[in-house]
C-alpha cells in the first residue's frame, strides 16, 4: 500500500499538519498532529463524497484515524487551528493491498473461462447437428 502525502500551509502564522506513519494498509492507525498552533478541526474530502469533519477537544494534541478498505482513494485534508487564522492542508492516498487486485483479476478470469467453455459447447453442438458425416446411419 502507498500513502501519498503532500503538505502546504497558509495564512499569517507558521503552522503545519503532520501524519505518521506516512503509509500503511487498511487497519493502520494514522496519527495527525499540528505544529505551530493547536489543531482544532480536520476536514477530510474525497471526490464525489460528503466531507467528513473531526473536531479535537480543547487540549487534545492529536487525532488518530484507523484506515479501512472503504477509505481507499485520494483524500484532501484541511486543518484549522485554535486561536489562529492559520490553516494547513495535506493530501493522503489510501490504496488497497495488492492482494485485492489479484482477487478481482482471478474473478474476471473465472468468468472468462466459463464463457469460453459455453462458446465451445455451442460450437460443438452446432457442428454435430450440421455435419452430415457425423450423423449415425439408420438401417
Amino acid at each position: 500500500m502507498t500513502l501519498l502525502l503532500t503538505f502546504s500551509a497558509s495564512a499569517a502564522d507558521d503552522c503545519s499538519v503532520n501524519v505518521a506513519p506516512r503509509e500503511g494498509p487498511p487497519e493502520t492507525e494514522f496519527v495527525f498532529t499540528g505544529a505551530g498552533a493547536e489543531l482544532a478541526t480536520l476536514t477530510f474530502t474525497q471526490a464525489g463524497e460528503d466531507p467528513r469533519e473531526a473536531a479535537l477537544e480543547d487540549g487534545e494534541t492529536e487525532l488518530r484515524l484507523l484506515a479501512t478498505e472503504d477509505d481507499a482513494g485520494r483524500w484532501n485534508v484541511a486543518a484549522t487551528f485554535r486561536d489562529s487564522d492559520c490553516t494547513a492542508e495535506t493530501t493522503i492516498m489510501v490504496t488497497l493491498p495488492p492482494t485485492s487486485a489479484v482477487e478481482e483479476l482471478a474473478a474476471a478470469n473465472t468468468s472468462l473461462a466459463i464463457a469460453a467453455m459455453a462458446l465451445i459447447f455451442v460450437f460443438m453442438s452446432a457442428l454435430a447437428v450440421l455435419d452430415p458425416r457425423r450423423r449415425v446411419a439408420r438401417s
